[in-house]
């Protein structure tokens, strides 16, 4: 079974051609990490927007040459209950190409949110540009607990390998206006930025107290606790959508 993309002309253009120039563009001038780190954190939207910093992510870790790339995907509709769980197909495809997916073992699959969410359509493009035809690993992940995030931590610990490239895609704000937009971002970004020892505990804290909003805190959250993150992310450009309805979500992308 496979899945087909929701994003061409939506999110990226549909056309092949149109689609291969731009992701060429975008990656042209990146610059890979001398640190050799393995977690980008990476934004999902319409490529105008997120396109710059998507590539800055992925360019940073193109130095790899990885057997799996495990994909971290935030669902954005509201749900009963925490869960991990990944899709339900061989493999997915997009304009310029087709990846298989690495069947997991440990979590149910779910194909809703195939249906519903462009967090994966959104990577593949670049993915394919710098990496070919690699294997994914796709989990999508929803709820805010700390429980589960202690969970998705166990899970990425007990399948990781050095040849692991972890990417987390995650909007850094909610669709707020754009003056709560800015505060939210300036704070996630201070959080990240600094040492994962003092500064975990309080993202899923301020997180319920509406003084951050990252689609994906319990990734990240997740993420500082396997310990693959050695340290404070580096924050490698960030941005904010068009204002729509007086309402805009901030961008960053990342490496850690």
């Amino acid at each position: 079974m496979t899945h087909e993309p929701l994003g061409p002309d939506i999110f990226y253009p549909g056309s092949p051609a149109v689609l291969e120039q731009l992701t060429k563009e975008l990656l042209k001038d990146r610059e890979t990490d001398p640190h050799r780190r393995r977690t980008v954190v990476i934004p999902h939207g319409w490529y105008e927007s997120i396109g710059p910093l998507a590539a800055a992510a992925w360019g940073a870790v193109s130095w790899m040459q990885p057997r799996v790339i495990t994909l971290l995907l935030p669902v954005h509709t509201p749900e009963q209950e925490d869960s991990i769980t990944t899709v339900p197909v061989d493999r997915v495809n997009h304009p310029l190409g087709s990846h298989p997916v690495v069947p997991v073992q440990e979590v149910s699959t779910d194909q809703r949110y195939l249906l519903e969410e462009p967090a994966l359509d959104n990577s593949l493009p670049m993915i394919w540009k710098l990496f070919g035809e690699v294997p994914l690993r796709v989990f999508f992940i929803s709820g805010t607990s700390s429980r589960l995030a202690g969970q998705l931590a166990r899970l990425l610990r007990s399948l990781d390998t050095p040849n692991t490239l972890y990417a987390a895609s995650t909007n850094m704000t909610g669709v707020l206006s754009p003056d709560v937009t800015a505060e939210h971002l300036v704070r996630v970004l201070e959080l990240l930025g600094t040492p994962h020892q003092s500064s975990h505990a309080p993202l899923l804290e301020l997180f319920r107290k509406n003084m951050i909003s990252p689609c994906g805190i319990t990734i990240l959250e997740a993420l500082r606790r396997t310990g693959i993150l050695k340290g404070a992310y580096q924050i490698l450009g960030q941005n904010t959508s068009a204002t729509h309805g007086g309402r805009c979500t901030g961008y960053a992308g990342c490496i850690g």
